[in-house]
């Protein structure tokens, strides 16, 4: 099946359980951005099954591109006592995994790397600030 998201981009749908509901966060995003004008987007709830099984229940997995941001974070949960832990975006060894032939992009990836894969979906829909 392939959808089209509110910003116009074509997304082939994988059955996931995980992957199904990224498709209301990438909706979600492009909303924040657009419609109320945020100045920085931070998504907590994604890719937690694939998280999980890297980090446990202990730790949340960061994804970005901004080490300044990155940084912030890591502040903040040494405070909070909310562990964090910072995760790869190693572009064209996981992004090319999302990759279609019959849309813009997928949904998901292959089973390896899936919270990964799903930090460069979601960046797919950061529009310019490009920061997740």
């Amino acid at each position: 099946n392939v959808l089209t998201a509110s910003n116009g981009m074509t997304i082939e749908v994988n059955a996931d359980d995980d992957a199904e509901g990224f498709l209301t966060i990438a909706d979600a995003l492009v909303y924040a951005e657009k419609e109320v004008g945020c100045k920085e987007i931070i998504e907590l709830s994604a890719s937690t099954g694939a998280c999980m099984v890297i980090l446990g229940t202990g730790y949340a997995g960061v994804f970005t591109q901004n080490n300044d941001l990155a940084d912030e974070i890591e502040s903040i949960s040494k405070v909070t006592g909310d562990k964090t832990w910072r995760m790869p975006l190693v572009e064209n060894e996981y992004n090319s995994k999302l990759r279609s032939k019959v849309a813009d992009i997928k949904n998901c990836g292959t089973r390896y790397g899936g919270a990964i894969t799903a930090g460069f979906f979601f960046l797919e829909f950061f529009g310019e600030k490009k920061t997740i």
